[in-house]
């Protein structure tokens, strides 16, 4: 928890320089010149609210989490809504305050093109960096089903983050089970649903045992972790009548929270610039 706590500070500290630095380079392109920092300044001001805005969609939208892996379908399909979101709420955000001595139509665009062509390269890099000099993570699966042997040849072959000590079935032997986690130092359990011939009482009984025995071992389920990993989910889970509340439970309060916030701000943003032209329509509809 706490390499995944500096990880997502590291980030933001970095997104935070970045979307400064291409203010910055932003001026310079504008006026042809290195402008000075009392005067960079000066005009950053104006975009503060706005930049913490933006830092506060990229939280929303998950790129401060691992689960979100660099250059994936899901990865492009949010960076492109950021983008949209930002561009739009820059326009409103000026829109709303015509009183400020800048014309920030031309600065803003190049903003956000330099921001978001600098913040892919950096994230494509901090991902080949962070995949090649970290060590795997060692974990282990509760479950011998079908999909856990799929799952397992998967991340053999492409994952370069997990690395599979084994399987074992829900009823295996809980001292050899605990002698496995020690030997191997497992940090993460993967546990499946039972198969017909693995007593499901086995299932919580070993796991309070094994979390009793290994404080800081994690326990995941095996639904949400093949989705996160993969991308995509077995028909076989759809007998599950788990498979839903896996599905749609959040990992983290914190993700819900703010997502509920985005929904509110720009909901209410949404409203406010709908609010120009009903005047309009009532016109001409009266």
């Amino acid at each position: 928890m706490r390499y995944r706590s500096a990880r997502r500070l590291f980030l933001f500290l970095f997104d935070s320089l970045l979307i400064f630095l291409s203010l910055y380079l932003t001026l310079f392109l504008r006026r042809g010149d290195r402008p000075l920092l009392d005067d960079f300044w000066g005009f950053a001001q104006n975009f503060i609210w706005l930049f913490l805005f933006w830092l506060f969609l990229l939280f929303s939208f998950d790129f401060y989490s691992l689960k979100l892996r660099t250059g994936t379908f899901q990865f492009f399909r949010y960076f492109f809504i950021f983008i949209f979101l930002s561009f739009f709420s820059g326009i409103l955000y000026f829109y709303l305050q015509p009183n400020l001595a800048i014309a920030p139509k031309t600065i803003l665009f190049l903003e956000l093109l330099i921001f978001s062509l600098l913040f892919l390269l950096w994230r494509f890099l901090f991902d080949w960096l962070f995949r090649k000099n970290i060590r795997r993570e060692k974990i282990i699966f509760l479950g011998t089903s079908p999909e856990v042997n799929e799952l397992k040849s998967y991340l053999d072959s492409f994952s370069s983050r997990y690395r599979v000590e084994g399987a074992y079935p829900l009823n295996y032997d809980i001292q050899k089970m605990k002698e496995a986690i020690k030997k191997e130092r497992i940090r993460k359990i993967i546990v499946a649903e039972p198969s017909s011939d693995e007593e499901k009482s086995a299932d919580s009984f070993n796991l309070r045992e094994l979390l009793f025995s290994f404080p800081g071992l994690e326990i995941e389920s095996f639904i949400k972790f093949y989705e996160t990993n993969t991308q995509k989910i077995p028909l076989s889970f759809l007998s599950n009548p788990n498979f839903l509340a896996e599905f749609y439970k959040e990992e983290e309060r914190t993700y819900v929270i703010s997502k509920r916030i985005f929904d509110t701000l720009f909901s209410l943003f949404g409203f406010l610039f709908l609010a120009v032209f009903y005047p309009f329509v009532a016109v001409a509809i009266k």
